[in-house]
């Protein structure tokens, strides 16, 4: 069995009223795993302010960041990889939740802020044409 930390990605409101029988998860990251990864992909500008910048804006398709938590439970920075998403049968993870006992939840703005990257990452259109003539042709003197 392999252990990782998940974030439930379903809508609430669907979980608490039966609407679905699968969650949707994604996979929680720390940050210093993230780079060391990415790192050893040959992507050092993740190690860059610009990118972590762009990633508190926001800005990076495929990534969330969570900001790290002290309390009597703790996260450290950490990034939610859209990349990296899971479907599990609900009743398995209502099992697994009663033996796992204390866990962190997300509140708003943080919750909506999770929510607005995940549909950032999976509505991105790619045209079929270039669009960006439109730059120079679409002058009006």
């Amino acid at each position: 069995m392999i252990e990782s930390n998940l974030i439930i990605l379903s809508q609430s409101c669907d979980l608490e009223n039966d609407k679905i029988e699968d969650v949707l998860l994604a996979q929680v990251v720390a940050w210093p795993e993230i780079v060391q990864a990415e790192v050893a992909k040959g992507n050092e500008v993740i190690k860059s302010t610009k990118f972590r910048e762009k990633l508190v804006n926001g800005e990076v398709p495929g990534m969330s960041l969570l900001h790290k938590y002290t309390g009597e439970l703790t996260l450290e920075w950490s990034v939610v990889d859209f990349h990296r998403l899971y479907t599990m049968p609900k009743h398995f993870i209502l099992k697994q939740l009663t033996n796992i006992g204390p866990r962190l939840r997300l509140i708003p703005p943080y919750r909506e802020h999770l929510a607005q990257g995940f549909a950032r990452y999976f509505m991105r259109v790619g045209l079929p044409h270039d669009a960006r003539t439109f730059i120079n042709e679409g002058k009006i003197s």
